[in-house]
């Protein structure tokens, strides 16, 4: 999900480094992942009517009009037909690829009387070799800022129930979907999916193409040994890593769930956030990452459960 930038034709030595971790400062999330609030202008259509639910699709400007690709947020809102206020959840997305599994996670959830706000990604996440980790760095904060501004709209509709929200996300969005529950006390519960800490470690190990093929070129670009690749990822990375923030959480209100082959977010990095945010509900699966598709039901069936005992149901 995501990945190292490290040449994709070296061997598992070549990954290796000898860069001792330093933890950084602990920073308040507003300081990085602060915004000014103010109404969202969100275009908002009706695109199919479910039995249980419609599906309605929204947009609203980006707080960041700086960049072209990203000028607006887009996501899919699954609003409950039975007209009671109703826990709500928000979804987010994979790295890349199509939109295929947290749109089954955001499907599932509706189907059983959640309204589900399901986000597309930003664009420029770990795809265009001349950018380099700093891009990576701002699409991350203004990802995790822009998904705040949606709660902020969402929270204006009569049927959401700002008691009970919660988020879900799967790889790359159960990393994002961390960070926001870290910093949005709105949110009181998170189920987070294939997800881990320490993303320099992750983009210096994973296995994940789309990013191997992006790493490949930016090592070449720079000229980085592993050590130096690590240097600036650490750098670029370090300060908004989930395993910062995660002592945020409260664990009686989180689950994770890890697949313990998993070669894209490895399982000690999946580890070392689940210390972090003070251990909580947990959930090996005995697969590897895109494996875990053979435990989409029970996945799915543990994420309601949880979001459930959290909201008291």
């Amino acid at each position: 999900m995501l990945s190292p930038l490290v040449a994709a034709s070296c061997t598992a030595d070549w990954v290796q480094t000898d860069i001792p971790y330093e933890p950084p400062a602990r920073v308040n999330g507003d300081q990085v992942f602060g915004y000014e609030k103010g109404p969202i202008d969100a275009q908002v259509s009706l695109t199919e009517s479910e039995r249980e639910y419609d599906l309605l699709r929204v947009s609203y400007p980006s707080a960041f009009q700086d960049d072209l690709t990203n000028r607006r947020s887009a996501a899919w809102y699954y609003r409950q037909k039975n007209g009671a206020t109703s826990p709500s959840i928000i979804v987010l997305p994979i790295l890349g690829g199509d939109y295929g599994p947290s749109t089954l996670f955001a499907e599932f959830l509706a189907r059983r009387g959640f309204n589900v706000l399901r986000f597309e990604r930003k664009a420029g996440l770990f795809e265009d070799p001349n950018e380099d980790i700093g891009h990576a760095r701002l699409i991350i904060i203004r990802s995790v800022i822009d998904i705040r501004r949606g709660l902020d709209w969402w929270l204006t509709q009569p049927e959401v129930d700002a008691g009970r929200l919660g988020i879900c996300g799967i790889s790359m969005g159960g990393i994002q979907g961390s960070l926001v529950m870290a910093v949005e006390p709105r949110i009181k519960a998170g189920a987070f999916l294939l997800n881990g800490g320490h993303l320099s470690e992750i983009l210096m190990r994973t296995e994940e193409p789309e990013v191997v093929v992006y790493r490949d070129a930016v090592m070449k670009k720079y000229n980085w040994s592993p050590d130096e690749a690590l240097a600036e990822a650490r750098k670029q990375l370090d300060d908004i890593d989930p395993v910062v923030f995660a002592p945020n959480l409260d664990p009686t209100k989180v689950l994770l769930i890890s697949p313990r082959f998993d070669k894209i977010v490895p399982y000690d990095l999946s580890t070392a956030w689940w210390d972090a945010a003070g251990r909580p509900s947990r959930i090996t699966i005995p697969t590897g990452h895109y494996s875990a598709v053979f435990a989409l039901h029970y996945v799915e069936a543990q994420t309601v459960d949880h979001f459930r005992r959290v909201f008291g149901e």
